[in-house]
């Protein structure tokens, strides 16, 4: 009964009361026979769901639950586990970048200079951290210990005070150049090349992700049935799904076996398909805030 009926709308949608019957026949053929009232989800095809949602004969929820999507937000959110279950072979470095899991090799920074590049960011937290790390782990200057007494932090920097001068000399102007410490030169190295470690991955997420909306719809996560689920936003109009489905089932059928599910249709479309970007040409700045943290755990962590 599910099938005639069907063919009746998507005739009358075509050809109007020209065909001999008019939408209050299909009606009165609704309620007579309850065909919606009776309606099992095996009992017609995706295009079906699509058919009866458009006319409105069933409501958001129902279409939804069918099709294993959800209405929120004025949006159709179609329902996936992660980004495995959709971007086909040859986005494994894509699907790892949005799923968080992918791991850079350290960058190389260890010959950068320490004083001339990332000295003016370090904040007086992260100066106070450095300089209780000299003295407390006994670093030497041309062969004189840093003490409480011949350093002091001040006007942004850290002073050290040779004993054969009256003038105090900048650390920042010592760091890159002086033997006694290469120790804390190696460590703030390690700190600068995890900040641009840190700032690669999230250039690369960001690039990825903006690609992604782009090209497929914005993308969230939230529970479902008790489980983290991945929610995209289907940006697809319908009617390119239901004439995809027209292609393939023919005009006038809904009750042949259903296609695979909403995702395996997109999948067929090659909706999940975007531009993959050149990683080489991907700009990356560290963040101030994130040198400073991680410099102050690199130092603590000694």
């Amino acid at each position: 009964m599910i099938d005639l009926f069907l063919s009746m709308l998507i005739s009358f949608n075509e050809y109007g009361d020209s065909i001999g019957f008019s939408k209050s026949d299909i009606d009165k053929l609704i309620k007579k026979y309850n065909v919606i009232e009776e309606l099992d989800i095996s009992d017609c095809n995706e295009r079906g769901w699509i058919v009866l949602w458009k006319n409105e004969y069933i409501s958001t929820e129902k279409f939804s639950k069918h099709l294993d999507i959800e209405y929120e937000d004025e949006h159709f959110w179609l329902i996936i586990n992660n980004f495995d279950d959709i971007l086909p072979n040859g986005y494994e470095t894509e699907i790892e970048i949005l799923d968080g899991i992918i791991e850079y090799e350290p960058s190389d920074y260890q010959n950068h200079d320490i004083g001339r590049y990332y000295w003016s960011d370090y904040t007086e937290e992260t100066l106070k951290v450095i300089l209780n790390y000299c003295i407390n782990n006994g670093i030497e200057i041309q062969g004189e210990l840093m003490t409480s007494e011949n350093t002091r932090l001040r006007d942004g920097d850290i002073y050290f005070t040779f004993e054969e001068s009256s003038e105090d000399t900048k650390l920042s102007d010592m760091i890159d150049d002086e033997d006694g410490l290469d120790e804390v030169r190696e460590l703030l190295s390690n700190a600068v090349s995890s900040a641009n470690d840190v700032a690669e991955r999230d250039a690369a997420y960001a690039e990825v992700k903006k690609r992604f909306i782009n090209a497929i719809g914005p993308f969230k996560y939230k529970q479902y049935n008790g489980k983290d689920k991945l929610f995209v936003r289907m940006d697809i109009e319908w009617y390119k799904i239901e004439e995809f489905l027209v292609d393939k089932y023919g005009e006038l059928e809904f009750v042949e076996e259903s296609y695979g599910g909403l995702r395996e249709i997109l999948d067929d479309m090659e909706v999940f398909k975007f531009k993959q970007p050149d990683y080489n040409y991907i700009g990356s700045t560290y963040d101030k805030d994130m040198l400073n943290e991680l410099t102050r755990d690199e130092l603590n962590s000694h």
